[in-house]
């Protein structure tokens, strides 16, 4: 069975990973899962978690440059700059030791260099045109550098856009890794396929030339979106094979994924298999993003696979990991599992214990090891609870009808009350308006019906 005919959670599966030997239930409170993606030689990363970096350069994920500014006059941009000048000056140093911790400075550029391209950057910025040449009269051949040390600038200084639009086009054009992946990957959302232009010639030229991974998955991409499908997997395969999990966040530009514009290589391969109705080959790729990069959507996609094959304990633990990196749904349907238990749907890990010990039955009684089922219409409340945290409206939905159910109809009807702003066809939906026209008819009891506890 292919995850395709399931495509409500995500659209591949791993079939084969259901044959394949139990893994370590990692802990529900464990910080330390692998959460990157590392290529070994440039130190390339995907961070999946979602909390925010610090520094103001590598918290600065999307930047819009370009943003049309008002109108100014000569005179006016010329104070903009001077201002600008002003405080770089004076804030270079601190400027420079920010870059440095958060990664996003290349670290064999020294704080005098810093000074120096920023100097050279700001002139240049004011009285050139965004051209290569303007760049390598600032650090010739290195627009990397350029690039890094205008976005530090730019974004402890995010009034000037026109400062922050210059930098972006210029050092795009002079070859600069970051600010031209992000051209491309616009060019690609506009065209939708099939595109030529300068910067992706420049950029396979990159990639053919230095293999630097995020040209090379840059090359992928350009691929994949011309239905060149058999090429773009050669380039990914290499990839995949170089990359491996880290627990320390990426910076920007260490960042294969280009800060989430592009998926993990596994990912798009996974999906590329499948485009093909290479199964299997997708299935090897799932596994590798559930269990060797803890993905919460390849959790979730590989916890349905266990269930397909009653394997709870290990869908239990998929949902618990995936949950636990803030997924809202994994946090719903880890829910949805425990409400099951409650019901009598499906076994409790106690029960399933039982079964593989019947002589120690009576010893899980006895010391209290057999929980009982109250404690999983609890467990079920609890990740309710933290799904609602995640603005997910199934959640809220069972989460009021449990609350009204004990008793607590003041609280209940205004978590409910959530839906009529975050999702009003939910809201207006025959069964909810049944329940909120009857909220206050203690003798309305409804039953949360399957659909909506599905696993």
């Amino acid at each position: 069975m292919s995850l395709q005919r399931w495509s409500g959670i995500v659209r591949s599966q791993c079939r084969s990973c259901a044959r394949s030997s139990p893994f370590l239930r990692p802990s529900r409170f464990d910080t330390s899962v692998p959460t990157t993606t590392t290529t070994p030689t440039l130190l390339t990363t995907r961070y999946y978690a979602k909390s925010a970096p610090t520094s103001p350069a590598a918290r600065n994920k999307k930047i819009r440059y370009g943003t049309p500014s008002p109108t100014r006059t000569w005179t006016e941009f010329v104070e903009d700059y001077a201002t600008l000048r002003e405080k770089f000056e004076k804030d270079y140093k601190w400027l420079y030791e920010d870059g440095r911790k958060s990664g996003a400075l290349n670290p064999k550029l020294g704080p005098q260099k810093f000074l120096e391209i920023g100097r050279k950057l700001l002139h240049e910025a004011l009285y050139s045109s965004a051209t290569e040449q303007a760049v390598n009269n600032i650090c010739p051949g290195d627009p990397d550098s350029v690039f890094d040390v205008g976005n530090g600038i730019y974004c402890a200084n995010q009034w000037a856009a026109q400062f922050g639009a210059w930098v972006y086009k210029a050092t795009a054009r002079a070859g600069a890794m970051i600010p031209l992946a992000y051209v491309i990957v616009r060019q690609l959302d506009k065209t939708g396929g099939n595109l030529r232009s300068v910067e992706t010639e420049r950029m396979i030229k990159i990639a053919r030339e230095k293999r630097h991974p995020l040209a090379l998955r840059m090359w992928a991409e350009i691929l994949w979106s011309s239905n060149r499908a058999d090429e773009a997997l050669e380039i990914l395969t290499e990839l995949v094979k170089i990359t491996y999990p880290s627990n320390m966040p990426e910076s920007q530009r260490d960042d294969i994924t280009l800060q989430e514009s592009l998926k993990p290589p596994w990912q798009l391969v996974a999906e590329i298999y499948n485009s093909q109705g290479k199964f299997a080959e997708a299935d090897e790729m799932m596994k590798l993003g559930a269990l060797t990069y803890r993905d919460p959507k390849a959790l979730v996609a590989y916890a349905y696979l266990r269930k397909e094959e009653e394997d709870w304990e290990a869908y239990e633990q998929c949902l618990v990991v995936a949950a636990t990196t803030n997924d809202g749904e994994a946090c719903f349907r880890l829910a949805n599992y425990y409400y099951n238990i409650f019901k009598g749907n499906i076994p409790s890990r106690d029960e399933l214990n039982a079964k593989k010990n019947p002589l120690a039955a009576p010893i899980y009684r006895l010391f209290g090891q057999s929980r009982p089922k109250e404690y999983f219409r609890a467990m079920a409340m609890d990740w309710y609870e933290l799904a609602i945290m995640h603005a997910h409206a199934p959640a809220i939905r069972n989460f009021s009808i449990l609350l009204r159910e004990d008793g607590d109809l003041i609280q209940a009807l205004s978590i409910l009350s959530r839906l009529e702003e975050q999702k009003p066809e939910m809201w207006n939906s025959p069964n909810i308006v049944k329940l909120r026209d009857n909220f206050a008819d203690l003798s309305f009891r409804p039953e949360l019906p399957p659909s909506w506890i599905a696993l």
